[in-house]
């Protein structure tokens, strides 16, 4: 004899058992309301068919969530996690021994960012961000560090690397400066220091 336990009220109800497998649906009139799978290396839960999913994967350490699937869904696991909202947001991480990559996307933005860890202990960082109204970009290598910002409105610049620090604003004004001191000043075509 069998240990299965299987339960079927057509159009309206099923349910399968066998030790420690668990599978459940309910489906009034043939619409999908509620389901659920249950073993021991896997979990899912799903209303209304895609409206809601819960799913856990134990063997690949894996859980995903998804509300009206495809267009919210978040996922996260040892390797790789993310997010997206569609059509406004996409964010992507991978994750490595030693650090990460990460990136997102909106309809008007994009980012990226990267971490790692050196054989001595010091952190290599580099990130950028890209829009209409802002781009920048930084990179950081132990204590070495390196970055830009641009406004395309109204045509702003700014760098930094080694302590010197150079801005801009409208090719007009410019202003290069060390350590807090101002090394040159310049307003085009009336002033110039330096």
């Amino acid at each position: 004899a069998s240990a299965d336990q299987v339960t079927v009220w057509p159009g309206a109800y099923m349910s399968y058992d066998e030790a420690p497998n668990h599978y459940f649906v309910l489906f009034p009139l043939f619409i999908p309301i509620y389901a659920s799978q249950e073993t021991p290396d896997y979990s899912l839960k799903s209303y209304g068919l895609f409206l809601y999913l819960d799913e856990e994967d134990r063997i690949a350490k894996r859980t995903e969530t998804s509300i009206v699937w495809p267009f919210y869904n978040t996922y996260d696991s040892p390797t790789v996690s993310g997010t997206r909202f569609l059509p406004f947001y996409y964010k992507k991480r991978q994750k490595f021994e030693d650090g990460y990559s990460e990136y997102s996307l909106t309809p008007i933005s994009y980012s990226k960012e990267e971490e790692t860890k050196n054989a001595d202990g010091s952190v290599q960082r580099y990130s950028n961000f890209f829009s209409p109204v802002y781009m920048g970009s930084e990179t950081e290598d132990g204590s070495a560090r390196q970055s830009w910002s641009f406004f395309p409105v109204p045509l702003y610049y700014r760098g930094q690397q080694d302590g010197l620090t150079s801005e801009r604003l409208l090719l007009l004004f410019s202003r290069t400066s060390e350590d807090g001191g101002t090394k040159t000043l310049s307003a085009f075509p009336i002033f110039f220091y330096g």
